[in-house]
């Protein structure tokens, strides 16, 4: 590590005789689900989390773990989409909350398959919360210009808006503001 890094003549244990050790933090991992719309978005949820964790994981001992398609892609060469969001779905399973974040897009969907990306993750998590597990389910939708000529993604994610807002699921924001200070808000809560 650092440690080692810093002092290359310091002998250090090896990491895996300190293994049993209990972690001094709980954990709190959170998987957020994201098209490419809302790059702008995910970064400011990303610099929220990590205040978050600054001011909270020695005070309170809670460490926040931020997850994202990107970040769960296993390095494997050759590995097909397919494979990859298969091990995606296992690991939202893992997480304690599910956090969506919408624009216009819906995300891709894969060959061979009826559903984005994105709606197999939303369905995980809706589903983890139907069985009773407990599974934190937050979604941000950023409020849409009415649009005459809306494509089949931006259809389905009003859709999908439609349907979570009759259980209260959402949250509407204008801007990267209104995003922050309620995605701030929601984090501080969980």
């Amino acid at each position: 590590g650092i440690f080692v890094a810093l002092f290359p003549r310091i002998k250090f244990r090896s990491e895996s005789r300190w293994s049993h050790m209990p972690e001094p933090y709980r954990s709190l991992k959170i998987f957020l689900s994201s098209p490419g719309d809302v790059l702008k978005e995910r970064k400011i949820a990303e610099s929220v989390i990590e205040a978050v964790n600054a001011r909270c994981r020695d005070v309170l001992g809670v460490r926040v773990d931020f997850y994202t398609y990107e970040q769960l892609r296993p390095i494997i060469p050759n590995t097909s989409d397919e494979t990859i969001q298969n091990m995606i779905n296992e690991q939202i399973k893992q997480c304690s909350a599910f956090v969506l974040l919408l624009g216009k897009r819906y995300g891709a969907i894969e060959p061979g398959q009826k559903k984005s990306n994105t709606e197999r993750e939303i369905e995980i998590a809706l589903k983890m919360q139907s069985e009773g597990r407990s599974m934190a389910f937050f979604s941000y939708f950023k409020n849409l210009m009415d649009n005459i000529d809306k494509g089949p993604q931006e259809r389905k994610v009003r859709q999908l808006r439609a349907e979570l807002k009759k259980h209260g699921l959402i949250y509407d924001f204008d801007d990267e503001h209104g995003f922050r200070d309620r995605f701030t808000h929601d984090l501080y809560e969980t």
